[in-house]
């Protein structure tokens, strides 16, 4: 009996010396990471994985050193039978899903996550899963191209159709010998718009992907069908992400635009942008415009350059805040259209519970014409209350958008109320301009 129970005692021995063992090499791996010297504690710990692999305690330190030496393949294997040798070892599932997530087999990394949040962890580590577990849905997203297509309508309101000065104009004749009165009151009118568009993205494929949209919009008004307007809008930009957060977006787009069924503009475009994230919620945005746009009058067809740089700022879960400035010049076939622009503007986009959502857009825009129209340009100089000065407007534009979108349902309900301002040194040039509507949009993802 006394040497069976020294033979049932003796490996009871050898464990708790192999723990010690374990104790005492993980320590001494611990104080090589907190040097930073992770190179060194991986080597170390790779040297004596044959004698303690198995050990939770000298494992779970062992696969910090290689996933913080940029050797995450390796380190999966230590986590992984941390995990096997103790299914209950949280911290060792959560650095298992961590290792996993950073060799790219996401669908492993998700549950290991999804099985630490199951276990009611604590809050740090609670929120720090579920960043990584949306993390990887946007990853598994990005390996799927995607579709989206939209269909809306809405009915609405426009107390200015045809931006009227809402003044009595005086014209007076050259010689000065008549003065005509005419009144460019303001008109309103009620108006249906159906719009539809899409957008389709391939899958990432070495951090790129090429994007496409596409949109069409008609407005149909009660009374004032010469102001009916169509648009057409095509886009296509291939996207590159960088180091550091940053992308570059590479790509232009065609808009076509007709009043009343007859041609307006046909405008193309050049606008690669730039994007880097400057901390995890702020993200800066610089764009470069060249724009060709062709109109009915040929003396307004037009070659434009503007410039335009942003910050987003996150600034929480449900807000949102953007900020723009820019500057542009067009140089148009008659000086009369050729102008110099300054643009400041910013959006605030306000989750206020899962299924509503506030959106404030506001631009101011100063315009600086070179020309005013001569007395030998009699429809020009008519159009402008026989004001012969060369242009300098402001306009000013703020629009608020409700946003009711039921959960789990494609359908997206909204109430937008727009306000328009210019101020003009020319009188027939100024307006102000109120619209109200109402939309129904249905979504396909």
């Amino acid at each position: 009996m006394l040497v069976g129970g020294l033979l049932i005692g003796a490996p009871v021995k050898a464990e708790t010396a192999d723990e010690a063992a374990a104790a005492e090499m993980a320590d001494r791996l611990q104080s090589k990471i907190d040097r930073r010297d992770y190179e060194a504690a991986a080597d170390l710990a790779h040297q004596h994985e044959m004698e303690l692999a198995g050990l939770p305690t000298f494992d779970l330190v062992a696969g910090l050193a290689h996933l913080y030496a940029d050797r995450p393949d390796r380190a999966v294997h230590y986590f992984e039978r941390v995990v096997l040798v103790d299914p209950g070892h949280d911290r060792g599932r959560l650095e298992l899903a961590r290792a996993l997530f950073a060799v790219g087999d996401y669908e492993a990394a998700r549950g290991h996550f999804e099985t630490v949040m199951e276990r009611n962890p604590p809050e740090p580590v609670a929120a720090r899963a579920q960043r990584f577990i949306a993390a990887i849905d946007q990853r598994l997203a990005d390996r799927q191209a995607s579709f989206t297509a939209w269909v809306e309508g809405r009915f609405g309101y426009d107390d200015n159709v045809l931006a009227s000065s809402d003044d009595i104009l005086e014209i007076t004749d050259p010689l000065e010998i008549v003065t005509i009165g005419i009144d460019d009151t303001s008109e309103s009118d009620l108006f249906l718009e159906g719009l539809a568009g899409l957008h389709y993205a391939t899958p990432w494929v070495d951090d790129r992907q090429w994007r496409y949209q596409g949109r069409i919009q008609q407005r149909a008004h009660d009374d004032f069908d010469l102001v009916d307007l169509t648009l057409l809008d095509a886009s296509a930009h291939r996207v590159e992400r960088g180091e550091g957060g940053s992308e570059f977006h590479l790509g232009g787009g065609v808009q076509h635009v007709r009043l009343d069924q007859d041609h307006l503009r046909t405008q193309a475009r050049f606008a690669p942008q730039w994007r880097r994230m400057l901390n995890p919620a702020l993200q800066a945005r610089l764009e470069p415009r060249l724009v060709y746009s062709n109109f009915d009058d040929d003396d307004r067809d037009a070659l434009g350059a503007h410039f335009t740089g942003s910050l987003a700022l996150s600034a929480s879960e449900d807000v949102l805040i953007l900020a723009r400035a820019g500057t542009g010049l067009e140089e148009a076939r008659e000086d009369l259209y050729s102008r110099n622009q300054l643009e400041f503007g910013g959006m605030l986009h306000w989750r206020l519970d899962a299924e509503q959502s506030l959106n404030l857009n506001g631009v101011v825009r100063r315009y600086y014409y070179r020309e005013g129209a001569s007395p030998d340009q009699g429809q020009l100089l008519l159009a402008r209350g026989g004001d012969e000065s060369a242009e300098s407007a402001t306009l000013r534009q703020v629009t608020a958008t409700y946003a009711f979108e039921p959960a789990e349902s494609p359908w997206r309900f909204t109430l937008t109320l727009s306000h328009s301002e210019k101020n003009s040194n020319i009188a027939a040039r100024s307006y102000e301009r109120n619209q109200l509507f109402a939309g129904v949009r249905y979504n396909w993802n």
